[in-house]
């Protein structure tokens, strides 16, 4: 009986025993599982950042913070040959297990034992997995952590995840890690258009990144490649048809770079957002564009002067095309990394737009309206135009064409300083923090900083008829827009700006059908900057040439050094245009002298834009009678130059076209050149119809019309010129037209 309970007492310990082992061992177990390091590594594995343009094509890829090239993607998106060939070749039977293939554990101790040395580990992917995001030195201790660990992991994640992970943090080869990146370096496409060769390639691999190299080690490569291939075939993964031609491809023979061609307009994008894959806003095409163009420009300038540009969707608020340095690249470019659209420069003339827009918008300025170009005060100094002439009296709408600086000081004053700082500081131009007393007059001329991105941002509030829309760099950041001027101002301002008379030389070589476009150019003092905004309303588009250490170069001038590249671009880009007035505004006649409603004393009219209500409506004052005569009465800012004895001296004649002279309409939508000298602006009719204004360095140019014409002028002091001429064409009989010609021997 005591024989019985001491076997029964002593069972009972044997058992408390191993259950009480079992139980640490499980304790061990769980504790060796921990999963805690591991998944602190795998949601913190640094990664590359890849900026796509708006259709998903790769613009720039950066390296991770490790120095590696990794692009984590969906196992969904690795093809149907990537995972299959990987699973083949590193563990069979992963799908089966549950972390730890016993199976494998159990042939690789035999083979240990048998060859005296450890040949096989028995890993699986998920063992992988653990020893790729914890390395540690290779011994059991290790091995039993990695497999609880990879047991663990197996209860946590799917096989589908656990194979995701295993593929993007795989080494394989250089710096690329992961299927992604090496697909791309190895074979110029992803890894879901890998076929069964490259696949193959890379799945051997991963056991040796750089054994089996094919730049480095071609032979072994392709030896080590081709035994997948079979192990594929052996197991009935691919025929053998596909094995033969799998094995006939070749390997590729050196790395690529990643694309870098638009690096550093991709920091832009990278520094505005923290992902790590992000789709811009930018358009390949237009890039190659806007490049092309600022190339383009950059041909006749010193090697120091680069250029930069910015062009905005104006429906969406889009930076489809941004070159901040078209440098970037060349050899021996000084600065070529800077970022000169985003750097604050001198816009010159560049904003005297805004300024017009917020005078038509108060009311106190139509197009017609005559304005002052003459001396004016200016803090002790007298602002002087670009050419250094003053041209007396002028109509709102011409002193913007010429960018003219005394009317524009003269709008700044009336308007108030502090109120055009606000506008302006609503229109983005961040880096106006100063008062309106430290900018003074210089304000509207260009004594301020402001990027090119800033002002491409400030020219939607004009292409959009008073509607600002903030820049977007990012697809999927939403639109943000806001109302800075009244569709009445902006669309008359626009116009005013969109006068194709205005640049004929370089509009000869801008085909028609690809739409209108508004520009305003602006040079800085002392040379230092070339601007030109152009826009319409499907773009908005700012062009600047300059040199990044701010140095003088003479042939940097807004109109012949920027605006050749905004009416390329324009030219490559889808057309736009204007479209109708705003039901705001509308047309009236005004006398041509003082832009008001006429009297039966204005001896000219003509018709022009405003905004009724607005507008200023008053009648014209300056035409009146004394004893018996109409004289002109100019305002004070204009009666002292007008009286003076220089321009009392110059007459006003006419120097195109020519008295009596005949010319030939060579071809349909030909113009012929009105000319004139005199003084301030000149208005020119013919047949007795309103044709045209223009100044003695900027003419206007009127269609041809077949017939005998009367064609008169008058400028600024009233005074009146008449001519005649007429015009022809070729016909059947060119000969009976043209009878001074000479028939050739």
């Amino acid at each position: 009986m005591k024989f019985h309970k001491l076997t029964l007492w002593m069972g009972g310990a044997a058992l408390l025993c191993a259950f009480l082992a079992a139980a640490a061992s499980w304790r061990y177990w769980n504790r060796l599982g921990r999963l805690e390091p591991i998944e602190a590594r795998l949601s913190s594995w640094p990664r590359s950042t890849v900026v796509r343009d708006r259709k998903g094509t790769m613009l720039s890829v950066t390296m991770s913070e490790d120095g590696e090239f990794c692009l984590p993607v969906l196992l969904s998106e690795m093809g149907r040959w990537m995972p299959l060939v990987a699973v083949e070749v590193e563990d069979r039977r992963f799908w089966s297990h549950g972390g730890v293939d016993w199976r494998g554990v159990l042939r690789a101790a035999k083979d240990n034992l048998l060859a005296g040395k450890v040949r096989s580990g028995a890993s699986t992917i998920t063992s992988q997995v653990i020893r790729l995001c914890w390395p540690a030195e290779r011994n059991l201790k290790t091995k039993l952590r990695e497999f609880a660990q990879a047991t663990q992991l197996e209860k946590i994640k799917s096989k589908d995840e656990i194979l995701q992970i295993y593929l993007n943090v795989v080494p394989l080869g250089s710096n690329l890690r992961g299927v992604e990146a090496a697909s791309l370096a190895w074979f110029r496409r992803s890894a879901r258009d890998l076929t069964i060769a490259q696949a193959s390639l890379l799945a051997v691999m991963i056991k040796g990144p750089t054994a089996y190299r094919p730049d480095l080690h071609p032979q072994a490569a392709r030896q080590r490649r081709n035994w997948a291939i079979s192990l594929l075939r052996e197991r009935g993964r691919i025929t053998d048809r596909q094995a033969r031609s799998a094995m006939a491809e070749p390997l590729p023979e050196t790395i690529s770079p990643p694309p870098a061609d638009e690096w550093v307009s991709c920091q832009k994008v990278i520094s505005l957002t923290e992902e790590k894959d992000i789709t811009s806003t930018l358009d390949r095409n237009a890039q190659k564009v806007l490049r092309a163009a600022l190339l383009d420009a950059l041909a006749s300038q010193d090697d120091a002067v680069t250029a930069a540009g910015v062009l905005i969707e104006n429906a969406t608020g889009a930076v489809r095309a941004y070159v901040p340095n078209a440098r970037w690249g060349m050899k021996g470019a000084p600065a070529g990394w800077v970022d000169c659209a985003s750097s604050l420069r001198s816009p010159g003339s560049a904003l005297k737009p805004f300024a017009y827009a917020m005078a038509f918008e108060d009311g106190a300025l139509t197009p017609a309206s005559l304005m002052a170009d003459t001396p004016l005060t200016l803090s002790g100094r007298a602002p002087r135009n670009f050419d250094r002439i003053y041209r007396g009296p002028v109509s709102a709408a011409n002193a913007l064409v010429d960018s003219l600086n005394v009317p524009a000081v003269r709008i700044l004053r009336a308007e108030g300083g502090e109120r055009l700082l606000q506008k302006l500081r609503n229109l983005g131009f961040a880096a106006l923090t100063q008062s309106a007393a430290h900018y003074g007059d210089s304000l509207v001329l260009g004594g301020c900083e402001v990027s090119p991105l800033q002002l491409a941002r400030a020219v939607t509030a004009l292409a959009r008829r008073g509607r600002l829309i903030e820049s977007r760099f990012v697809e999927k950041e939403p639109l943000s827009e806001r109302d800075v001027y009244s569709a009445e101002s902006a669309w008359i301002t626009t116009n005013v700006l969109a006068d194709p008379a205005r640049m004929p030389t370089l509009l000869r070589s801008v085909d028609p059908s690809r739409g209108q476009i508004a520009f305003k150019t602006g040079t800085s003092y002392g040379l230092r900057d070339a601007w030109t905004a152009g826009w319409n309303d499907r773009w908005s588009l700012v062009v600047w040439l300059g040199d990044p250490r701010g140095e003088p170069h003479p042939e940097l001038v807004g109109l012949g050094a920027a605006a050749p590249a905004v009416l390329k671009a324009f030219r490559a880009l889808p057309p736009g245009g204007f479209g109708a007035p705003p039901a705001g505004v509308a047309q009236r006649e005004v006398c041509s002298l003082s832009g008001l409603p006429p009297t039966d004393l204005c001896p000219r009219t003509v018709r022009e834009y405003f905004i009724p209500g607005v507008s200023p409506s008053g009648v014209c004052p300056m035409h009146q009678l004394e004893q018996g005569k109409v004289v002109v009465v100019w305002p004070q800012e204009l009666s002292v130059y007008m009286e003076s004895a220089r321009e009392k001296r110059t007459e006003l004649t006419v120097a195109s076209p020519l008295a009596d002279a005949a010319y030939l309409m060579h071809e349909e939508d030909a113009k012929l050149v009105f000319r004139a000298e005199g003084t301030g602006e000149f208005f020119w009719f013919v047949d007795g119809k309103y044709a045209g204004r223009g100044t003695a360095d900027r003419p206007c140019l009127w269609p041809m019309t077949p017939g005998r014409h009367r064609l008169s002028v008058t400028d600024s002091l009233g005074r009146q010129k008449a001519i005649s001429f007429s015009v022809y064409t070729l016909d059947d009989n060119p000969g009976r037209q043209l009878p001074d010609l000479l028939p050739l021997d």
